[in-house]
Formats: structure tokens, C-alpha cells, sequence
């Protein structure tokens, strides 16, 4: 997702990639996603998520609007259930 900027978390390496889930494509320049993170922290931001049997986590706290030009590669897909269940998660963060 680039560099950071003040408190927004880095990805890795030199272009500075982050594995992050598309949580809905907007037109066909935008995307919003929710980065991902090895780090599993019990606190507020952080939800636990089970990808490719591993267990990591969304940082919420950290969702953005992105290019679609800057996902570089496709990891995998998730079904449509659990999509809806982050997607509910992620409502009941933001309160909406």
C-alpha cells in the first residue's frame, strides 16, 4: 500500500506489499480493503482471521480506499458467507 504515513502500518520489502482482503470493488479503479497482518493482538482494530490455515489478522482499524492498480497479485478468494461475516464485523467496529 505504498509508505506510511504518520500511524498507518508498512507492508514489506522494498515496493513496501501488504496482503490485504478486497472487501468490494468500486467501479473498476477502487477497491476497499482491509490490510492483514501475521500479528495476532487481542485489542480493539484487530480481528482474528483464519487464511489459508493460518491464523492472522484484519487490522479494521486500518481499512482504506485503494487503486486497483496497486494489487499486485491475487492470494486467493473467500467464500461469499465469509465475506458477509467480515463485512458484519467490520459494521459493528464502525458502529453502522
Amino acid at each position: 500500500m505504498g509508505v506510511n504515513i504518520g500511524s498507518e502500518i508498512d507492508g514489506k520489502g522494498v515496493s513496501f506489499t501488504r496482503p490485504a482482503l478486497i472487501i468490494h470493488s468500486i467501479g473498476s479503479y477502487l477497491a476497499l480493503v482491509v490490510p492483514m497482518s501475521t500479528k495476532i493482538k487481542n485489542v480493539v482494530g484487530y480481528l482474528p482471521f483464519q487464511w489459508k490455515g493460518k491464523s492472522t489478522s484484519l487490522c479494521v482499524h486500518q481499512i482504506r480506499i485503494i487503486s486497483q492498480k496497486r494489487v499486485l497479485s491475487r492470494l486467493g478468494r473467500i467464500s461469499e458467507n465469509r465475506l458477509r461475516e467480515v463485512k458484519q464485523s467490520l459494521a459493528e467496529f464502525y458502529d453502522i
